[in-house]
């Protein structure tokens, strides 16, 4: 049997290189050495280990394929917390300066906002390492640890563990706590928040207070869920505040945020979302302090001067996407500052301080490497970091489960027990004001992208410099050789013309003196002086006189291809007609003279004029013959009520139209969208998967987003919106065509602050809404029904097989930039007729404007009585009858 011997240290080898034994040594294939020892046995294949180069930790995730969740169930809670401190103030207030909470209490009076997104995205960018008592991430391929250091930096916890043989003794005093503990009853920060914080009044004070230092340390510094009893040594402890305050709070919290972490990290890339205890808080500072840049985005310093643990300095929104955390991280350069470790004394200045270390630390001597990488300031922009592979994370999960449940306490969380979830920053999270937020985090992102886009390394600037250098030097040749190409061609041309202008020259003398032109050889310089011209009457009778012949060669002549237009006329002499007058251009001819003697200035007669309005641009939507005004005019005046689909057309109607100082009102817009929808049923318009809301849709949508709010969980969508979803409502002129089946997108009239109108365009495609608004306001509170009741609706309408691939996500609003218009603030109902108008037929949005929109309501009133008068759209109106979802709550729709 065959037996290779394990690789041997340096010391060793040297040993056996410095030893009297005689040795033999052989090149190996594999560059190294064989030594064959003289006693007969053993192969030893030393390696140079001083070439080799240790590999870096792998990364959890590829660069830029880091999963992204739905949403977090953050079990630290700050809002429990001010909960107490509206219950109980004034022992609040004494909880409160205790030097132990002290700055834990102050994240939840500076009112710092969690960023689940932040954290999960750092959770996804973890480094795997044998260290059982640090974690390393990666940001920008530059490493981060996160240690004993970090937190006890950001958090200021005792970390120091002393004796505790009295833990578990404890002295009655009757009180709440006391009982609790005799009778070993169970409790809950979920029954205190319900039931407990409505009694406290009752309590004794030092019971109030007790509840307060729980609440703290179970809900923010452990970070356990809500629903997970409390354990009885955090009771025992606050039965004794000095025992409490020497407990090592900050290494029993590191520790539990640990084991957190690595069930997370299990967890990662398998479902939307997770549960994360721990003092999550704690974690997130730490990425603000490590990475300044999302200090500026999530909030900002209380005090540029403060002194003491870091948790306590901090305030904001925290408002963070995922594009945001990309977008940095792909503009980060050398000038962002990033500090690997962080200590209490300062950033990247302490490595690693020996009152962090743990005697039962592993050794890795791969974290070593990155550590002295660190110290050295090594470039880490071209570095590529291995990835986990699948096979490999399942197997270092299988070894590390069982380490992972030792690390937590026994009352960790059952595994079927759901926590009461906080969800990821979205929409209408963010209510408290940070002013100055979003300018911030625009401002940041902007100047790390354009450092990124500045710095070019120096073989991509040489490649752009040889690359420019070729292109300029082809260019120039190329140049060159088509300058003297062109050089020669004009050269040649030029001479091809004076020999022609020469000959015409010759043949025009020639006609004047009554003889034949000469040959080439016979050929008489041209003439320097110019000839005045002779006066028109010589030159009438010269042209009566010349014969025939003499004409035809005139003609040969001046029919030539090249001829030079840089002559004047008295040079070329014997013209046709007399273009002489002394002291002007000679090669110019008066515009009088050019004009028909009985030209009159241009006017249009009414059948031009009308010609000339139907043809311009905005014709379409505001443009009214002579004719159809007289129509409507008459109308008028007999006032003849005509039905027009869901209204009836009258005087009062007309009237409103008719004056600009009067508001549009339901009837009249709902007409005109009954009219649109006719025209596209009917095919008079030529639009695809479009659909016309009415006004009273509008008014349902936002009914019903009051009890949509009321309770989300429990609401169900109504059925007449359902109708609509399926094209049976609008009754009048319905479609039956279903969203996003048939349908692409709506338009919708929409009042608003019971003052105004504007337009919507929903588009199912895009998940978006347009608003088309005349006053370039930028906020409705009414929209948000829209963007969360029309994705409901969507999904209702569609096959039950397809229904799981939809979502109820809110649609995002984009607000149409449009300009100061409506001047006269009572035009606002036309301009939302006239923009559904001009979108849907694709036209411009400012073909309609103040200076037009008088017409526009002329055009509104011709539109309707055309189509109240439409003999196809009377017959459709007579066989109208309502679909059977009406029967029964007409009542409630009106």
């Amino acid at each position: 049997m065959k037996t290779i011997s394990p690789p041997l240290s340096t010391a060793t080898t040297k040993a056996i290189l410095s030893s009297p034994v005689k040795s033999t040594a052989t090149a190996d294939a594999t560059g190294g050495t064989r030594f064959f020892s003289p006693t007969g046995g053993t192969l030893c294949l030393l390696l140079h280990i001083e070439d080799m180069e240790l590999e870096l930790p792998k990364r959890v995730y590829a660069e830029g394929l880091e999963p992204q969740v739905k949403k977090i169930n953050n079990c630290c809670r700050m809002e429990l917390i001010r909960d107490l401190k509206k219950a109980m103030p004034a022992e609040y207030d004494d909880v409160k300066i205790d030097p132990v909470f002290k700055h834990i209490m102050a994240i939840a009076e500076n009112n710092l906002k969690f960023s689940g997104k932040l954290v999960d995205s750092f959770l996804c960018k973890q480094l795997i390492t044998s260290k059982m008592h640090e974690k390393w991430f990666i940001f920008a391929r530059k490493p981060l640890r996160f240690s004993l250091q970090e937190y006890h930096t950001v958090t200021g916890l005792k970390i120091s563990r002393e004796s505790s043989c009295d833990v578990i003794k404890w002295k009655s005093d009757g009180g709440f706590w006391s009982e609790l503990l005799r009778t070993g009853g169970k409790i809950t920060l979920q029954s205190i928040k319900k039931v407990h914080l409505q009694e406290v009044h009752s309590w004794s004070r030092r019971d109030r207070m007790r509840l307060i230092y729980l609440c703290v340390i179970m809900g923010v510094v452990m970070g356990r869920d809500e629903k997970v009893n409390i354990p009885h040594m955090y009771i025992k402890l606050v039965m004794d505040l000095e025992k409490l305050r020497n407990f090592h709070w900050g290494l029993h919290s590191y520790d539990f945020l640990l084991s957190s972490i690595e069930k997370v990290r299990k967890k990662l890339g398998k479902k939307n979302s997770y549960i994360f205890e721990g003092f999550s808080y704690a974690f997130q500072i730490w990425i603000m302090e490590a990475i300044p840049d999302f200090g500026e985005i999530c909030g900002s310093k209380v005090s540029d001067s403060f002194c003491g643990p870091r948790c306590g300095n901090w305030k904001g929104v925290a408002k963070v996407s995922y594009e945001d955390i990309i977008q940095l991280e792909e503009s980060f350069t050398e000038k962002g500052d990033l500090f690997s470790v962080i200590s209490v004394s300062g950033n990247g200045d302490v490595l690693r301080d020996a009152d962090y270390t743990r005697k039962d630390e592993m050794e890795d001597e791969r974290v070593e490497l990155l550590l002295d990488r660190i110290k050295k300031n090594f470039d880490w922009s071209n570095t590529e970091w291995p990835v986990i592979e699948d096979e490999e994370t399942e197997m270092e999960e299988a070894d590390t489960e069982s380490e992972a449940d030792k690390s937590v306490d026994a009352t960790d969380i059952a595994a079927d027990v759901e926590t009461s979830s906080v969800h990821v920053a979205g929409r209408g999270k963010r209510k408290i004001q940070d002013e100055g937020a979003e300018s911030r985090k625009k401002k940041l992102l902007c100047k790390r992208t354009a450092e990124k886009k500045q710095s070019i390394d120096q073989e991509t600037k040489s490649f752009i410099e040889g690359l420019v250098h070729s292109s300029i030097s082809s260019l120039g040749d190329i140049l060159r050789a088509q300058m003297a190409s062109m050089e020669s061609m004009f050269k040649e041309r030029i001479g091809n013309m004076e020999i022609e202008v020469s000959q015409l020259r010759e043949a025009i003398s020639l006609r004047a003196e009554g003889s034949v032109p000469k040959s080439k050889t016979d050929e008489a310089a041209p003439k320097t002086k110019t000839a005045q011209a002779p006066a028109k009457k010589k030159v009438n009778q010269a042209q009566a006189q010349a014969p025939a012949k003499e004409k035809d060669w005139l003609k040969n002549g001046i029919e030539t291809n090249e001829f030079d237009f840089g002559l004047s006329t008295q040079e070329l002499r014997e013209l046709s007609q007399d273009t002489y007058v002394d002291g002007f251009d000679l090669s110019q001819v008066k515009v009088e003279n050019s004009k028909p003697f009985n030209m009159s200035p241009p006017k249009l007669n009414d059948e031009e004029i009308d010609r000339a309005g139907e043809a311009s641009a905005d014709a379409a939507l505001v443009y009214l013959r002579k004719e159809d005004w007289e129509k409507v005019s008459t109308w008028l005046i007999k006032s003849k009520p005509l039905r027009i689909g869901p209204s009836l057309l009258d005087a009062e109607i007309g009237t409103r139209l008719m004056d600009r100082t009067e508001w549009l009102h339901n009837s009249e817009i709902d007409a005109m969208m009954y009219v649109y929808r006719e025209r596209t049923s009917l095919k008079r318009w030529k639009l695809h998967r479009v659909a016309f809301m009415s006004v009273v849709f509008s008014n349902m949508i936002k009914k019903e987003y009051e009890s949509f709010k009321a309770g989300i969980r429990k609401y169900k969508l109504h059925d007449l919106l359902v109708q609509y979803g399926k094209g049976v409502l609008p009754p009048h002129g319905q479609t039956q065509e279903i969203w996003n089946v048939d349908v692409d997108r709506l338009y919708v009239p929409v009042h608003v602050s019971g003052n105004h109108w504007i337009a919507l365009c929903i588009s199912f495609v895009t998940r978006s809404i347009d608003v088309f608004d005349c006053s370039g306001r930028k906020r409705y509170k009414e929209l948000d029904g829209f963007a969360n009741l029309v994705p409901r609706i969507v999904k209702a309408v569609q096959p039950p097989s397809y229904q799981k691939d939809f979502t109820f996500a809110a649609y995002t609003v984009h607000y149409v930039p449009m300009g100061k218009l409506n001047k006269s603030a009572c035009d606002c109902g036309v301009y939302t007729i006239k923009f559904i108008e001009c979108h849907s037929l694709g036209l411009k949005l400012s073909m309609v404007n103040d200076g037009n929109i008088k017409e526009a309501r002329h055009r509104i009133l011709w539109d309707l009585w055309e189509a109240a008068n439409d003999p196809e759209l009377v017959e459709r109106m007579s066989n109208y009858e309502p679909p059977e979802c009406l029967t029964s709550t007409v009542e409630e729709i009106l």
